[in-house]
This record gives C-alpha cells, sequence and structure tokens, in this order.
C-alpha cells in the first residue's frame, strides 16, 4: 500500500489496470516501464494516472517504436499489429545464434527509410494521441470457436475477485479434440462463484468451463508466467450427486430437468449445479434454450447464464410464465450481438 510521495517504476511483465489502481489509489507516483532486453531494456515509459488508462508512452531518446500489421505495412490509429523496435538501443543479434537473429531482427524500409528493427512479440495499438497500448503477447491471444480472446483480459477480472491473489487462463484441447478455457487460480476463491463473476461482466465464450485451483503459478527462469507449464485439467467433469435436498421438487424444476438431461446426456442432474462448474460450453448452452423453447418455456440462452442452475433458472421461469402462440424466438445471431456488443 504505497503511501503519497513514493516513486515506483513498474517493469518486466504487462502492468494490470487493476494494480496500477491500487498502487496509485494513495497518491504515489507510477511510471510504466516497457523494453525487451534486445532493445538494452527500457525502449518506452509512461506514467500512469490514477484511474487511467495503462500505456506504455512514447519512446524514450533515440528509441523508435513502429506497429506492423502481417503485411509488413505501418497500423494506423486504432488497429492492432505486432510493436517492433529500432534506435541506438537495438543488440547486434543473439551471440553465436545467426538463426534467431535473422527471425527476430528485420530490415524494413518504412517511410522511405531502411531500418532495423527487432520484433518485439508483443501486439500493440496505437491511440489518437500517439500514445502506445500492449495487448500482451501474440501466444496470448487465442481462438475459440471463431472468437478472438485476449486472455489478459480474463486473468484481470479474476485478479479482482475476491480470494484470488493470481490468476492464469489458457486453452487446453480435451482428448475428443475440443477446445476449453481452463481457469488457474491461486488463493483458494471458489470457482463456480468466480465463474459466475465473470459471466455477469464477459461473454459466455470468454467465461472458463474447467477450472483447476494452485498453490502457485509456474514461472519461467526470471520470474515470469510460464503457460506452456500450465498443467492439463481433468477434462472428466466430477457430476454432483443427487440427493434428497438437491433433486428437481418443483413442476417446473422437473420438467427443466428432463430436458437438461436429455439434451446433455445424463440420467439426473442436480437442481444446485451451475453450468459453469459443469464445464458447458455456449453451443450446449444454446441447445438447451432451443430445446426449453420449443417445450413452451419463455427462456432464451442469455437466462441460462443469467441463472445458471436448475433451481434459479426455474424459479426465473414461473415468474415469466410460457411463450405465446405468436412470440418471435430469439436467435443465435441476436444472442451474440447482445453478449458481444456488435
Amino acid at each position: 500500500e504505497p503511501s503519497n510521495g513514493l516513486r515506483m517504476l513498474a517493469g518486466g511483465e504487462p502492468l494490470p489496470a487493476d494494480l496500477a489502481a491500487k498502487l496509485t489509489a494513495k497518491g504515489a507516483t507510477l511510471w510504466n516501464m516497457y523494453g525487451p532486453t534486445e532493445t538494452t531494456i527500457w525502449s518506452a515509459l509512461s506514467r500512469v494516472s490514477p484511474g487511467g488508462a495503462v500505456t506504455i508512452g512514447a519512446p524514450i531518446a533515440n528509441t523508435e517504436l513502429h506497429v506492423i500489421d502481417a503485411s509488413g505495412m505501418v497500423c494506423a490509429p486504432g488497429q492492432v499489429g505486432e510493436l517492433m523496435i529500432g534506435g541506438d538501443g537495438l543488440a547486434n543479434g543473439y551471440f553465436d545464434r545467426p538463426d534467431l537473429t535473422t527471425e527476430a531482427f528485420r530490415e524494413m524500409e518504412i517511410a522511405r527509410r531502411a531500418l532495423r528493427l527487432y520484433r518485439t512479440g508483443d501486439l500493440a495499438v496505437r491511440g489518437a494521441d500517439g500514445s502506445l497500448r500492449v495487448l500482451g503477447r501474440r501466444d496470448g491471444q487465442v481462438k475459440l470457436r471463431g472468437f478472438r480472446i485476449e486472455l489478459g483480459e480474463i486473468e484481470t477480472r479474476l485478479r479482482a475477485e475476491p480470494g484470488v491473489t493470481s490468476a492464469a487462463v489458457a486453452l487446453k484441447t480435451a482428448p475428443g479434440g475440443q477446445d476449453r478455457l481452463v481457469g488457474y487460480v491461486v488463493g483458494g476463491a471458489d470457482t463456480t462463484a468466480l465463474a459466475t463473476a465473470l459471466a455477469r461482466t464477459l461473454p459466455d465464450y470468454m467465461v472458463p468451463t474447467l477450472w483447476q485451483s494452485l498453490d502457485a503459478l509456474p514461472q519461467t527462469a526470471n520470474g515470469k508466467l510460464d503457460r506452456k507449464a500450465l498443467p492439463d485439467p481433468d477434462f472428466s467433469v466430477a457430476r454432483k450427486a443427487v440427493t434428497p435436498g438437491n433433486a428437481p421438487e418443483t413442476p417446473t424444476e422437473q420438467a427443466l430437468a428432463a430436458i437438461w438431461c436429455e439434451v446433455l446426456g445424463l440420467k439426473e442432474i442436480s437442481v444446485t449445479e451451475t453450468v459453469f462448474a459443469m464445464g458447458i460450453d455456449s453451443l450446449a448452452v444454446f441447445r438447451l434454450a432451443a430445446r426449453m423453447m420449443g417445450k413452451g418455456h419463455a427462456l432464451e440462452a442469455r437466462h441460462v447464464l443469467e441463472h445458471p442452475s436448475l433451481r434459479e433458472l426455474a424459479a426465473f421461469a414461473d415468474k415469466r410464465g410460457t411463450v405465446s402462440a405468436g412470440a418471435a424466438k430469439p436467435s443465435v445471431k441476436d444472442f451474440l450481438r447482445k453478449r458481444t456488443g456488435t
């Protein structure tokens, strides 16, 4: 809890917005430093204002920062590309590794100037004011069912939840070939509560469907998160035993339970188990919604995510009533637009 008058320089890892907010809450001065070893450590810096956006600002003296697209052209403001660095701090290359040097250091022409630039592997975007914001590593961006996902955005939301001291998210492939988002948390927080909390602010495809609690996140030799070392989860989701306390009781609970068991291929289901704990993806949610609408229940896919257990959903359904004969049923496209804001 830094106090007023303390000056801090943050570097080595991307500075999360939640951490920046905590460090500047009592008036301390915080500078975000950016730059890899290959460009002599520091290449850019920016003072972080309390509650302001975290950027890397502008390059230091005799340094150049360029955001380059896949075709080798300079990106326009607002366009995401790879950050490349040139200038006096640029290294000659990797000692006795000409292969790595050729791959990482590129000869390019920008504005009719011949430049030698280092490929950072970081995705960045330039704002209208010229400041640069680093979005994360290229390998920190994944694609799931056609959606491009920034893992760092999910991790920032997770760290803001009570009981989470550190968190990581990875895309893992199940034995059957299906890709699943896996959340790794340190701190003993309830993972079902975490999934429910994320669903309130993130699209469903960004909510991990498998979870694993760890004593510590794996790190590289220099103390950074080692994503490749994150363990594979148990893809066989444990079923919650159905007891007299969580068996379907009301007519609506029983009707919905029958639909869920049919769609998900289950023999029985607990009314207190959530779709997040069960590891259900968005495609299964749409199938559930379509079947429930077909049976006369006025329940859309978004209602399943807002009321993720059968007990909650049944109580909501009783208040909502049934689908009228002429009512238009929601489409998948309409739902996706609502969830993604597009």
